[in-house]
C-alpha cells in the first residue's frame, strides 16, 4: 500500500551528486541537449520549419518549461509516497561482480522498459485522433 513518506528535503547531506533531485536534473538536461542537437541537424538540412537559428531562440519556451515542471512534479510526488530502496540494494560504484551485474541489469531493463513505453506513447500521439 502506498503511504505518505513526507516531503522530500532539498538538503543534500551526502553531497549534491547523491541528492534525490540530481538524477532527474541530469536526465532533463540530457534530454534537452539531444533535442537541440536534433533540431540543429534539421536546420542544417533545411528540414525544420525554423531554419534560422536566431529565430529559434525567439520561440516561446512554454513546452520545454511545462515539460520540465511536470517531470519534476512527478519525481517530487514519487519521493513523497514511495519509500526509499532497501539497504540491501547495491548503491554507488560497483565493488563486486554481483553489484556490477545488478547495475547492468538495472540499466538495461530501464532502457528496454522506457523504450517499450515510449514506442506506444509516440505511436499513439501520431495515430490516435484527439
Amino acid at each position: 500500500m502506498i503511504q505518505f513518506q513526507g516531503f522530500p528535503s532539498l538538503e543534500a547531506p551526502e553531497g549534491f551528486v547523491r541528492a534525490w533531485y540530481f538524477e532527474p536534473f541530469v536526465a532533463a538536461a540530457s534530454f534537452f541537449f539531444w533535442i537541440h542537437v536534433y533540431w540543429w541537424a534539421e536546420r542544417q538540412q533545411g528540414a525544420s520549419r525554423i531554419n534560422d537559428i536566431r529565430k529559434g531562440f525567439e520561440q516561446p519556451v512554454g513546452y520545454s518549461l511545462y515539460s520540465i515542471l511536470s517531470y519534476s512534479a512527478g519525481i517530487y510526488a514519487w519521493k513523497m509516497f514511495i519509500p526509499p530502496p532497501a539497504p540491501t540494494i547495491p548503491d554507488g560504484v560497483p565493488t563486486s561482480i554481483n553489484e556490477l551485474g545488478y547495475l547492468t541489469l538495472e540499466v538495461v531493463s530501464g532502457i528496454v522498459f522506457y523504450d517499450f513505453l515510449f514506442f506506444f506513447i509516440h505511436w499513439g500521439m501520431h495515430e490516435i485522433p484527439l
